[in-house]
């Protein structure tokens, strides 16, 4: 091991002009000086001394009266964070927190989380899912498998037999993976996504976590069969097939389908258990078509209604009643916008058949 001795600097001469100038003769001996100043007996005394000397004092008033200026400067802006937004961010990030910890493998999220990692493999139970939260995924992912946006409705659900599924705006496979932690057994499940990254990362979730039981869609849903144009980027959950372009953000053509197309090519035989649609305004062009007769052929309906100006859920609600779906429970205080409907007429017939099987026995 090598050793080495740091040499004091030569004292100045005390008749020179450089040394009654100054106590060192270069920046470096003056470094040396107060570091070797520091460690003698009463520095702290002195350093306390230059503290309250007038110089100090009139330094520090200068410092204080400039952040004063800027603070209030800023408060006359648009950036000043008041006391209600920081505690909303508070919360939010707490909530985040609360979330993330319902995960198998919760301290390496947080630890990629902290280094800004992403995508993200998240483990709950028997699934093992990706995130990337560049692309929004955590706002679909997340919200269905370590909160309640539909699984309180899951108890209402069959689990005697394995269900089929029929999930329109399926975003990364958040509603299918949440499926599988509640304990159903899928028979088969059809994801339509139409943005391509965000299709890629649902065919990762769904195949490892369901394999060949699960179809893939890349395509939009509409009233009818047509191309539509959707922005070309990482994906987020709040994608329509209204959203406005700019010219200078590439778009990505795909095919449009139909509510009865998907159901005569994926559930032919007539038999399916739910319908989950989270499509972003698009609700009420597929519902108001005559390109939705097949949806009697569901037992169940998960629903989130959006609402804007010139389009209001009382209206869709309506029409669900006029095709033979009531409300079965409405929207949360958290969750504004997702419904629970059952088909009336599949239920009276289930109800018959059962009232029937107990006057036999």
């Amino acid at each position: 091991m090598q050793t080495y001795r740091i040499l004091d600097p030569a004292p100045a001469e005390p008749n020179s002009d450089k040394a009654q100038d100054s106590p060192a003769a270069t920046p470096r001996a003056a470094a040396d000086a107060d570091k070797h100043h520091s460690t003698r007996p009463g520095s702290r005394a002195r350093t306390a001394a230059r503290l309250r000397s007038p110089e100090s004092r009139q330094h520090r008033r200068l410092v204080f009266t400039l952040l004063f200026q800027w603070v209030r400067e800023i408060g006359r802006t648009e950036h000043v964070i008041s006391t209600s937004r920081l505690l909303t961010w508070i919360r939010h990030r707490w909530e985040g927190l609360q979330a993330t910890m319902q995960f198998d493998n919760w301290p390496f999220l947080i630890i990629q989380r902290c280094c800004l990692q992403t995508p993200m493999v998240y483990r709950k139970r028997n699934v093992r899912f990706l995130v990337d939260r560049a692309g929004g995924d955590q706002y679909g992912l997340i919200e269905c498998l370590a909160r309640d946006m539909y699984s309180r409705y899951f108890s209402r659900l069959p689990k005697g037999r394995p269900v089929r599924v029929l999930d329109l705006g399926a975003n990364s496979g958040g509603f299918g993976l949440a499926l599988i932690v509640a304990g159903f057994e899928i028979e088969r499940i059809v994801a339509v996504e139409m943005n391509l990254r965000t299709h890629a990362r649902l065919a990762f979730n769904l195949v490892n976590n369901i394999g060949s039981n699960a179809a893939l869609v890349h395509a939009a849903v509409c009233e009818a069969k047509r191309s539509v144009h959707v922005a070309d980027n990482g994906g987020w959950v709040g994608n329509s097939i209204y959203d406005q372009h700019p010219g200078d953000i590439p778009t990505l053509e795909v095919p449009g389908v139909t509510l009865d197309e998907l159901t005569s090519t994926y559930f032919p035989n007539g038999r399916a258990d739910i319908l989950k649609m989270d499509i972003e305004f698009a609700e009420y062009e597929v519902l108001f078509s005559e390109t939705c007769k097949s949806i009697v052929q569901y037992d169940y309906l998960l629903i989130e209604i959006h609402e804007d100006d010139h389009r209001k859920k009382d209206s869709l609600i309506q029409r669900l009643d006029e095709l033979n779906f009531e409300m079965l429970a409405g929207e949360s205080n958290r969750w504004k916008g997702v419904y629970f409907f059952g088909n009336r007429l599949r239920s009276e017939t289930a109800n018959a058949r059962e009232s029937t099987r107990k006057q036999r026995e």
